[in-house]
């Protein structure tokens, strides 16, 4: 199966509380504020139900216009934040975990990132350009 991007129902919101349970710092992220999925009826993921992978984006820190997203896959959810800009006529994006992230980052990871933001997008609506998808870096945040 591949990732389609659908809308945050009521129930996939219980999921990704669910899925982020095991920290309740991530949880308290997402019920900030009246909560991250209140009155967002347009807020949607990119989603692979079959291999259980999601992407979608993180409620915003404030006063900084940084786009950080929740990347979840074998029961962990990530944070990233990505960086998305156009050089040259080409579609860049880097991106860091921003987090600590145990050991290696392994390129199955990277790969399904990648998977996900290319149908994602960088604001949840689709990828403007495909091909130069394909600059996206990932990597851990040098501290």
């Amino acid at each position: 199966m591949s990732y389609e991007l659908e809308r945050i129902t009521v129930d996939d919101q219980e999921k990704i509380l669910r899925d982020a349970s095991y920290d309740q710092k991530r949880v308290n992220n997402l019920l900030a504020r009246g909560g991250h999925f209140n009155n967002a009826f347009e807020l949607t993921w990119a989603i692979d139900r079959e291999r259980d992978c999601y992407l979608f984006t993180a409620p915003p820190l404030p006063m900084t216009a940084t786009k950080r997203y929740y990347f979840y896959y074998e029961k962990h959810l990530y944070l990233l934040i990505i960086d998305s800009k156009i050089t040259d006529e080409k579609f860049l994006s880097t991106g860091h975990f921003d987090e600590d992230v145990d050991g290696d980052v392994s390129p199955d990871l990277i790969e399904k990132i990648k998977e996900a933001y290319l149908v994602y997008g960088p604001s949840g609506k689709g990828q403007i350009y495909r091909e130069p998808l394909d600059l996206l870096v990932i990597k851990k945040e040098e501290k």
